[in-house]
């Protein structure tokens, strides 16, 4: 039974929970675009004609990033979901590890070709009405600088909503290895802050978990349904997918801590927010929605069928 912070999550089994509240913020997700030009193209013309108050990518946004042709044509796709008012930025990723630039100086490109990105770039936060979203730098390693402002925007907030993205899943579910830094820093605090939804990207599928309680001790997590993290992996814009799989990486949560996944079709993500409502919907590129997910807070909630 869902506790009071997960008052309702309702998946794909003939039903879905809402209100009758009318969304005030919208945002898309795209992960791991990468060379995937014609896949990533055709998301951006969906996105840009929806409603949205921004787009955030998961990281991995082109494929090689000291190559400057990479990032001209990642922003000449892009082109039309970038806001020209800095005040308010609309395009907002995370740093993958194939937008690094060298050993020297990897953040180089990064700083050169996204410029409107708040904060130093590297690693902010973004209000949105009564959502706080965090992006974080998931290649930067031993980083006082950033672990001391992420408690800094955690102890801040008062919004009713809390999502953190960064690039390297601390739970994946197959292709990759456990991001210990993540699980160890990160995690304790989102979870003490009572943090909804963590995003990552990396791994080239999607993949929800149930919501989580972090065991860094262990390396692995439990199912904790009253104040537990939903992860989500979104890295299917355009780079070659990968498998959701059991291997030795995640043996110790596999079982019981993958609640759905798609391994086998290119998707964006839109998550849609009231005061009392968070909508998360999972769209494959041909508009089909294959997994969506409801959590509220605090409101009573109506029973609509649903029907995919």
């Amino acid at each position: 039974m869902l506790g009071p912070k997960h008052s309702l999550l309702v998946l794909l089994l003939g039903f879905v929970l809402t209100d009758s509240a009318i969304s005030q913020v919208n945002i898309f997700v795209l992960g791991d675009t990468r060379s995937g030009h014609s896949i990533h193209e055709t998301m951006v013309n969906i996105i840009a004609q929806e409603n949205y108050d921004a787009v955030i990518n998961t990281g991995d946004l082109v494929a090689v990033g000291s190559n400057d042709d990479h990032w001209n044509k990642f922003l000449q796709i892009t082109k039309p979901l970038i806001s020209s008012n800095t005040a308010a930025p609309t395009y907002l990723p995370v740093i993958g590890n194939h937008d690094l630039s060298s050993d020297k100086n990897p953040y180089k490109h990064w700083h050169q070709f996204l410029t409107w990105l708040p904060g130093n770039g590297e690693y902010y936060y973004q209000d949105f009405d009564n959502l706080r979203m965090i992006f974080l730098n998931s290649t930067s390693t031993n980083d006082v600088e950033q672990l001391d402002s992420l408690k800094c925007w955690l102890d801040s907030n008062r919004r009713e909503w809390l999502i953190v993205t960064w690039h390297y899943p601390a739970f994946p579910f197959g292709s990759k290895r456990i991001d210990s830094e993540s699980l160890n820093e990160w995690w304790p605090l989102l979870y003490e802050a009572k943090a909804d939804i963590v995003i990552n990207g990396h791994a080239h599928y999607y993949a929800r978990s149930h919501p989580l309680k972090p065991l860094p001790e262990n390396s692995s997590c439990v199912v904790d349904d009253e104040d537990g993290i939903i992860q989500v992996i979104s890295g299917g814009s355009g780079a070659g997918l990968y498998s959701v799989r059991k291997d030795k990486y995640n043996e110790t949560y596999y079982d019981f801590a993958l609640a759905h996944n798609n391994d086998k079709q290119h998707h964006y993500g839109k998550i849609s927010i009231t005061d009392s409502t968070l909508t998360f919907e999972a769209i494959q590129i041909d508009g089909k929605v294959f997994d969506r997910f409801v959590l509220t807070k605090n409101r009573p909630v109506h029973l609509i069928p649903y029907r995919p």
